[in-house]
């Protein structure tokens, strides 16, 4: 589960000049623990952002769906329908974060 790539840090430590963003476009789940790691291992800070499969919806490497699926919120059952393996325990993972989210809403509102 522990993801590290000593040589993208090398990379990253011998630039002239340092970064102030990093953009990461990998699959979900990888690129957040990807991202931990570098902000971890990193002798500067700099801003990384995980964009997912943005890049490839707007370039077209990815299919994007039907407008009115994405009006409905459906675009995550449409993806379970292609990608079982891939998706479901993904969103069911996710899942959990509703109670977070609930959790931080009703501690604003006090």
């Amino acid at each position: 589960d522990n993801i590290s790539d000593k040589k993208l840090i090398k990379i990253l430590e011998n630039l002239e000049v340092k970064p102030k963003f990093l953009l990461i476009n990998l699959a979900g789940g990888v690129q957040e623990r990807l991202g931990f790691y570098i902000k971890n291992n990193l002798s500067y800070k700099l801003g990384i952002i995980c964009t997912g499969a943005a890049i490839a919806f707007e370039t077209g490497q990815q299919a994007r769906l039907p407008k009115w699926l994405d009006d409905l919120y459906l675009g995550w059952l449409v993806r379970i329908i292609q990608s079982p393996k891939q998706f479901t325990m993904r969103y069911l993972n996710a899942s959990r974060l509703v109670f977070v989210f609930y959790l931080c809403k009703r501690n604003k509102l006090k």
